[in-house]
């Protein structure tokens, strides 16, 4: 079992989580807000976390168990390792992988994601309007 952490069209609820994440080989752990020098954009029906060392951001994401099959799934959606890349971060569930678009992406204001009232950039907000 390998732990993921996601934060766009893979929450619950959304078009692939019902396709990768709702069955009996993944278990959610939880929803949490993840700080790290990371922006969320928009590429249209799903968003990406670009490392930017000179923010700091909340992000809401939500954490799950996984088995090497639903995690292989994952890999090939989000098209690891050419356009996504991954890393390790640290979440109240242990340590886990999140998806970044693969380095030198660069980004405009225009495809930020904002923060909502309580600081906190959330695809689910953005999307939901």
């Amino acid at each position: 079992m390998k732990k993921v952490t996601v934060y766009g069209s893979l929450l619950e609820g959304f078009g692939n989580w019902h396709w990768h994440l709702n069955n009996s080989e993944s278990q959610k752990l939880g929803e949490h807000i993840l700080e790290d020098n990371l922006v969320m954009v928009s590429l249209g029906g799903f968003p990406g976390l670009i490392e930017d060392e000179s923010v700091t951001n909340k992000i809401l994401v939500e954490t799950y168990e996984v088995s090497d099959k639903v995690y292989r799934s994952i890999e090939r959606l989000e098209g690891y390792p050419s356009f996504y890349d991954k890393r390790v971060i640290e979440t109240p569930f242990g340590a886990s992988e999140i998806y970044v678009l693969a380095s030198g992406r660069r980004y405009s204001d225009d495809r930020l994601v904002p923060q909502d009232e309580n600081g906190v950039i959330s695809w689910r907000k953005y999307k939901v309007k």
